[in-house]
């Protein structure tokens, strides 16, 4: 399985200063060094038809913070979801660095519409979708401006940093769950980062917490899966061989019950 980079860091791999004309890279596994540059039109050709697992990380990931994630991930895949993935695909953003939330809320406005509009312009046969923290807030607030009909298969969002009632009906992405057939909150109440960081910078509850405000407003095809006897902290999701696992049931039988324990 490959592992390629599309990155909005700009040449200089900024940690504040996003760049719209994205650089694509391929890697060497475990390798902190990248390979030469590939044209978009190359990477097209590579990912059309193929089974692909675009992966977003949070706030305050620097260049290879992020990569050394998408490494994790594609460890993951390997051991636990073998022949379902072709490649991953990992986006890696300005994030800023703490404490300057607010810059990196401003990067994800900037750049999650160029990005996902690019996404679907690759034409993948099947694409799933897996974030983690304000990595949802990038996949969300982009799906929500999106053409009509460009949706993801499955898309698992570990430990999302989006106020906690805003993916119910008529809220703010609400929108943006309609383009996800099959969408997984991943929450754990042991997230010392939501918990005390993201209520301090948004005065709110973020849903990777405690999952979502109300239950009875959550969209028919949303999966709420509390993982507190799995994740510890806020990234362990990374590294977690029961997160893996249970992707890989349920992306070959989603699970009849709306609202699941790992």
């Amino acid at each position: 399985m490959s592992l390629f980079l599309l990155s909005s860091r700009g040449p200089a791999r900024s940690d504040t200063l996003p760049d719209l004309q994205p650089l694509i890279y391929g890697t060497e596994f475990g390798h902190r060094a990248l390979l030469s540059p590939i044209p978009l039109p190359d990477l097209i050709r590579t990912l059309r038809g193929a089974r692909v697992l675009l992966v977003l990380h949070g706030f305050n990931n620097s260049f290879w913070e992020s990569v050394d994630n998408f490494w994790h991930v594609q460890e993951g895949t390997d051991t636990h979801l073998a022949g379902i993935y072709e490649h991953i695909l990992g986006y890696t953003w300005p994030s800023s660095r703490a404490p300057n939330w607010w810059e990196a809320l401003r990067n994800v406005t900037l750049t999650a519409g160029p990005f996902l509009r690019l996404i679907f312009g690759l034409e993948p046969d099947l694409m799933d979708v897996m974030t983690h923290s304000l990595g949802a807030r990038t996949l969300l607030s982009g799906l929500v401006d999106l053409p009509p009909g460009l949706v993801f298969r499955n898309a698992f969002l570990t430990a999302p940093a989006v106020d906690d009632e805003s993916c119910q009906f008529d809220e703010v992405y609400f929108p943006a769950t309609q383009r996800i057939n099959n969408l997984y909150v991943l929450h754990s109440e042991r997230d010392g980062v939501l918990s005390y960081a993201y209520r301090a910078g948004q005065l709110d509850s973020p849903l990777g917490l405690h999952g979502p405000q109300d239950r009875s407003q959550v969209p028919g095809n949303m999966r709420v899966v509390d993982c507190e006897r799995v994740i510890g902290h806020h990234g362990a999701y990374w590294t977690s061989a029961d997160v893996y696992r249970h992707m890989s049931e349920w992306i070959q039988q989603p699970p009849s019950k709306r609202f699941l324990r790992l």
